[in-house]
């Protein structure tokens, strides 16, 4: 089977780059399979994908480079959307008549419109993968100009644009039950959650006084949440310390909300680091707050490590990965007094968080890459068939 993702970058830092090169992995290992990976844009300081690729792996560089114009104002935007789409579509068009797949996979922000309607030679199955939920526009909408451009933009991709689409993959069954089973899509909607993006023998310190988070410093993200939180926490437990890792445009208001709250000797912020888990494994406690996602990644990631979690169990991913009061704890969002409690009881119980740690780690391996290749190709097999 010959199966090509197309995705804006597989070198600049993100889950999704991750993702794709993991499942692109684990499908090429799958005798019988060819993979390619098109990709539009190149990270100039880290060109390197951002996992090891497998050699079965071909990857396909399309030279159009968006990101390079995402800073440059509203003329260079325009000029992204107009001139750069147009280059795309044909150097698009000029590799999938050459390769001649059977199924191609709409990763990126770029393709997603236009892919279902080349014009090829031989007309593959078309699939687009979803990494964030369906109401993610809505719910990253601040204000009401931003809430009628999500309501416009959601019609015409869902509306106008998906049903051109052979099939659907969103990351859990949360964002299915809610968004998506009474939809027109229905039908062509399937479940399949990301992988772990890579297998270790690395295990959290569980004598670590130490918890820990990680996640872009962005609205989405809420860390404004965990530092009210933790000031509760760290009243009650001083000699234990909260670890941040990531980068984003809310880095300076977070820090000066921690010098606000008193946190200075409590909190650090180290920024982002290039092997996740290595440094998540100096924690013992694993602290979400996200106001919503696709699915959580990091959730995944700490317990692969066999850390437990407390999380808000906002849309959508927790729900899916964490067991409450088995491998974790789920708070309702924006309750920061009953996440500062579990954390707290968490703390205080080192039997209990070994206990959910060990429970974490079993439930990290229904998520092993080949587990989920296999789901993948029982989608592609029903589209083939």
């Amino acid at each position: 089977m010959r199966i090509v993702y197309c995705i804006n970058s597989i070198s600049h830092i993100g889950g999704i780059a991750r993702v794709v090169v993991a499942k692109a992995n684990a499908l090429a290992a799958i005798e019988g399979n060819e993979v390619w990976i098109a990709y539009t844009d190149v990270d100039a300081l880290n060109p390197h994908p951002a996992l090891p690729l497998d050699s079965r792996v071909h990857t396909i560089d399309l030279g159009i480079r968006y990101y390079a114009d995402d800073t440059r104002g509203l003329y260079y935007r325009l000029r992204a959307d107009t001139l750069l789409r147009r280059r795309h579509k044909a150097a698009l068009s000029k590799v999938l008549d050459s390769v001649q797949p059977d199924i191609v996979i709409s990763v990126g922000q770029s393709e997603k419109y236009f892919l279902p309607k080349l014009q090829l030679r031989k007309r593959p199955a078309f699939v687009r993968e979803f990494h964030y939920n369906k109401r993610y526009r809505h719910e990253g909408a601040r204000g009401a100009i931003a809430k009628i451009k999500a309501t416009l933009t959601d019609f015409y991709d869902y509306s106008l644009q998906l049903r051109r689409y052979d099939a659907v993959a969103v990351l859990s069954e949360e964002d299915y039950r809610l968004n998506w089973s009474k939809s027109r899509m229905a039908g062509k909607t399937h479940v399949i959650p990301n992988p772990l993006t890579e297998i270790h023998d690395i295990s959290a310190d569980m004598n670590a006084r130490t918890v820990v988070t990680t996640g872009r410093l962005t609205y989405q993200k809420n860390h404004e949440a965990l530092l009210r939180t933790w000031s509760i926490v760290a009243r009650r437990h001083p000699d234990w310390k909260l670890v941040i890792y990531g980068t984003g445009e809310l880095e300076n208001s977070l820090r000066q909300q921690i010098s606000d709250l008193g946190l200075d000797n409590s909190v650090s912020m180290p920024g982002n680091v290039s092997d996740v888990c290595a440094h998540m494994a100096g924690g013992s406690i694993f602290a979400f707050t996200s106001r919503f996602e696709g699915f959580g990644l990091v959730l995944l990631e700490a317990a692969s490590i066999g850390m437990p979690a407390v999380s808000f169990a906002c849309p959508c991913g927790p729900r899916d990965i964490i067991t409450d009061g088995v491998d974790g704890y789920l708070v309702e969002p924006g309750d920061e007094n009953a996440l500062a409690e579990r954390l707290c009881h968490l703390i205080e119980n080192e039997s209990l968080r070994r206990r959910m740690g060990t429970e974490a780690l079993k439930n990290s391996r229904r998520y092993a890459p080949a587990i989920i290749a296999e789901q993948w190709m029982n989608l592609f097999r029903k589209l083939l068939k």
